[in-house]
């Protein structure tokens, strides 16, 4: 039987999901766990072993060591920047496939320099990769970028809470806005304050809502200006949030967030930020707080609008669920062999 060592040192939010996802889509293989984060590890995963990581950088490297070490995996499958840094920076006796969920060197909002330094650090780490995950058709060019050549394999991602049976009717009103995310700055907070202060001037009957939790600046924040900041849900507790609801995403940079397919899958029309890793989609991008919430408005109310988006949630359903997921990682799997 395959052995899948998976490595990551936030297991909390979305990544956490998406780990968990990995694994019950390639239940035919072995998987194993060495993680740090926020977030209980979930006795209905089916780990064979679950190890804990220092947080100290040179304690985590030497932690990858001796775990794999002990397990002999045929795969490391390093999950995010540290992850792939700490999986990376030494020689394995085993292969690593590496998973960034969004690379930092794309963080526009960071400096120039810190870009580079980042960039540089995946360049020089590229060459113990195995083979590359990738998202979205844009991280696989950043991908390129760093490793030109390289081994990369697309990976179908799939919602995190079950998609609706019978999509419910296009001709109905939605009641909420909604942005599930960490409280952090790469989901840029700030930027749905902005965009829920405009859906109010437009229509002032909509609730806002960040589902999620983080930082306290942020939770403090938007619940100044009467945005409910609900702390992390349940799956099923999601997606009552989201079935009243326009999805509204304004994250700053991504790989391919599961919050945005965990919409689809409600059936909540979506609407987002325009940032280049979400052009795949089909769903309404724009490029300000302003066109944001009058594209949220709109698709409130029942019209052509509401139903074009719901068609492409009905695309979204068909392309990204746990079937595709578990083929392309069993490609990535058996390139990086």
């Amino acid at each position: 039987m395959t052995r899948i060592l998976h490595v990551t040192e936030c297991f909390a939010g979305g990544v956490k999901r998406a780990i968990e996802a990995r694994v019950g889509a390639t239940e035919e293989f072995e998987h194993h766990l060495l993680y740090s984060g926020e977030e209980d590890v979930s006795s209905l995963t089916p780990w064979a072993t679950v190890h804990t990581m220092p947080r100290n950088p040179l304690s985590a490297i030497a932690a990858v060591r001796a775990t794999v070490k002990r397990i002999r995996p045929d795969v490391v499958h390093a999950h995010s920047s540290w992850a792939g840094f700490y999986a990376r920076l030494l020689k394995l006796p085993a292969p690593v496939v590496y998973e960034p969920h969004c690379f930092k060197f794309d963080d526009p909002s960071s400096p120039t320099v810190a870009r580079w330094a980042f960039h540089s650090a995946e360049r020089l780490l590229a060459p113990r990769t195995a083979a590359f995950a990738t998202l979205s058709t844009y991280e696989g060019r950043l991908t390129q970028s760093v490793a030109p050549g390289a081994r990369s394999v697309r990976l179908e991602n799939t919602p995190s809470i079950e998609s609706v049976e019978t999509p419910a009717s296009a001709s109905r009103s939605r009641h909420s806005v909604v942005m599930v995310g960490r409280l952090a700055k790469q989901k840029d907070p700030e930027f749905f304050l902005r965009t829920v202060r405009e859906v109010r001037r437009l229509d002032s009957r909509l609730h806002a809502v960040w589902v999620g939790d983080g930082d306290a600046h942020y939770r403090r924040m938007l619940e100044e200006e009467d945005i409910e900041v609900t702390g992390w849900l349940s799956g099923d507790e999601v997606r009552e949030r989201l079935v009243d609801a326009v999805y509204v995403h304004t994250a700053a940079y991504e790989g391919l967030p599961l919050s945005i397919l965990d919409a689809a899958a409600a059936d909540a029309p979506i609407t987002a930020r325009g940032i280049l890793s979400l052009t795949d989609l089909p769903i309404h991008l724009e490029s300000t707080p302003e066109t944001l919430a009058e594209s949220a408005c709109l698709l409130s109310h029942p019209g052509e609008r509401q139903n074009a988006a719901l068609r492409g949630n009905e695309r979204i359903r068909r392309t990204y669920n746990m079937e595709k997921l578990g083929e392309s990682l069993s490609q990535l799997y058996r390139q990086a062999q």
